[in-house]
């Protein structure tokens, strides 16, 4: 009676206690009633039941059983009494119908659309040299699988990895910052690409005007700044006389080393940065940002590795994994579940 009233639908682990239960008291009652003790009946009652909890998960592991079938065939019953409804009413308003016809129509035509948008910002691929070897490579850590950010100094470990799995790795993020280029009275909200010195070096860009910073110009820390191709021409109506001058991030003077080629759109996928900017400045735009490069835990940045020819997703992640395991025994800072996952950018 139980089961068959309880409001919130089945709960196996109550009804089979409530059974159990049932049959024990009742093994009690007839022992008590053939002149037993009421102790010695309900421990002889016990007895005779044998092993109550392995009886009691098999219980529960057929009644929850039970209970997906029967919601199984709830749902589809529920369901073909749905359709035929929706069937009956849409013929007795054909009008109705029409209405309906085409507001499916005119919605899949709209997701068909998104998916082009989405298709080709998200699914091509980077305009990059080699850009079917690029593996996206990210870190997890204990009691969060989702793969995340990688640190400076991770980073720098993975790009110096096994010569034999990655050519090299790149690392990137982006930022917002107030831009005032030479003239401006005021400051533009702009997104920059914090990157790494080989960058460019790596995903083969070229200059459109001027020139891309060097590792060496990275490494020194020089405030340099690679204006990107759309924004040159909106901006500054690609004027080439813009190489060598300076406009201000938040402030600080960056020098113009040049412009990116025009097919070159970023590594975000969604977002195409207004500039780039070498990696080791952040500080200077963020003061905040001042332990990026020196602090394992900071991970902010996202990496792209080129695997060698050859080399398969499953042979980088092997290596990566070891070097993860190396890492976790060198520095004890490092969240005891930390590792790298890796998967390719192009399939």
């Amino acid at each position: 009676m139980k089961r068959h009233f309880r409001i919130f639908g089945p709960q196996p682990e109550r009804d089979v206690d409530d059974e159990l239960t049932s049959h024990v008291e009742m093994h009690v009652a007839y022992l008590v009633a053939r002149g037993r003790p009421p102790d010695d009946a309900r421990a002889e009652a016990l007895r005779r039941f044998g092993d109550m909890d392995r009886v009691r998960l098999e219980c529960e592991s057929l009644e929850h059983q039970k209970a997906r079938t029967m919601t199984r065939v709830r749902m589809l019953d529920e369901f073909v009494q749905d359709i035929h409804w929706a069937f009956r009413s849409l013929g007795r308003k054909p009008a109705f119908l029409v209405v309906t016809v085409l507001s499916l129509a005119l919605g899949i035509g709209a997701n068909a659309a998104i998916f082009s948008v989405v298709n080709a910002y998200l699914f091509r691929p980077l305009p990059v040299r080699d850009a079917g070897r690029l593996a996206v490579v990210a870190q997890v850590s204990r009691g969060d699988a989702t793969p995340g950010n990688v640190s400076y100094l991770n980073y720098e470990d993975v790009r110096h990895l096994a010569p034999g799995v990655i050519d090299d790795a790149v690392l990137f993020q982006s930022s917002a910052v107030g831009a005032r280029p030479r003239g401006a009275d005021d400051a533009e909200r702009v997104y920059i690409d914090l990157v790494s010195g080989n960058y460019f070096q790596m995903l083969g860009v070229a200059p459109e005007a001027g020139a891309m910073f060097t590792a060496e110009q990275v490494a020194r820390k020089e405030p340099l700044v690679v204006l990107d191709y759309r924004y040159w021409q909106r901006r500054f109506h690609g004027d080439r006389t813009i190489v060598g001058a300076a406009i201000q991030l938040n402030g600080i003077p960056f020098t113009v080393a040049g412009v990116a080629e025009q097919r070159f759109t970023g590594t975000e996928e969604m977002i195409v940065a207004d500039a780039f900017v070498p990696i080791t400045t952040a500080a200077l735009l963020v003061p905040r940002e001042e332990g990026m490069l020196s602090d394992r835990t900071w991970s902010s940045s996202r990496v792209l590795a080129h695997l060698r020819p050859g080399v398969t997703i499953a042979q980088a992640r092997g290596a990566l994994t070891a070097l993860a395991n190396q890492l976790r025994t060198q520095y004890p800072e490092l969240d005891p579940g930390f590792n790298f996952v890796t998967a390719l950018e192009v399939n």
